[in-house]
């Protein structure tokens, strides 16, 4: 949400302007983004898994418990696969912040297509076709798979975080050539 409403807002108060006639090659202001809004949400993300990690530590402890991500498996993974997931989302809320450059619509477009959209998709598709796991190879689903203690029926971790990052790229590299196209 970070990451469209940074760019939305930027092409909605005309302030996209100034940067692009500072630095004609759209595509460099694109990237240099990309870059920016991948690590300030890894570093949101990674601030997240350590204080939350610390603070439920510190609980389990007071009450006689320990947490041991050993004892749980793929729990270092998942803690992992959700600092990957946070900076691929925001490449993704990059790229359609730069296709719709409306904050509402990017913003309602990032919460109802994984949890709405995807579903009914995934759903009629899997009846259409006969085939329930066609709803697992939806783009948030197979990213939203690296970051769950158990993944759905479908792609594995790896291959699941891939494909989102493919589909979180390809947002991004249309959202360029969209701004390249059109004036700000």
């Amino acid at each position: 949400v970070i990451a469209a409403a940074s760019v939305t807002g930027e092409f909605g108060f005309g302030t996209i302007r100034p940067t692009f006639t500072a630095t004609p090659r759209r595509t460099r202001v694109v990237v240099a983004k990309a870059i920016v809004l991948t690590a300030l949400a890894l570093e949101i993300q990674v601030t997240v898994v350590v204080v939350g990690w610390l603070a439920a530590s510190s609980i389990a402890e007071s009450r006689g418990a320990t947490i041991d991500l050993g004892s749980v498996d793929a729990g270092t993974v998942t803690l992992g696969g959700t600092i990957i997931l946070a900076a691929l989302m925001a490449l993704v809320g990059l790229g359609l912040g730069l296709l719709v450059r409306s904050t509402p619509a990017a913003v309602a477009a990032l919460i109802l297509w994984p949890l709405l959209v995807e579903n009914l998709l995934g759903g009629l598709l899997g009846v259409i076709f006969d085939s329930s796991g066609i709803a697992s190879w939806m783009p948030f689903r197979a990213g939203f798979g690296i970051a769950t203690l158990d993944p759905f029926d479908g792609p594995t971790r790896l291959v699941g975080g891939l494909y989102f990052g493919a589909v979180a790229l390809a947002l991004v590299a249309f959202g360029a050539w969209n701004v390249n196209r059109r004036d700000a």
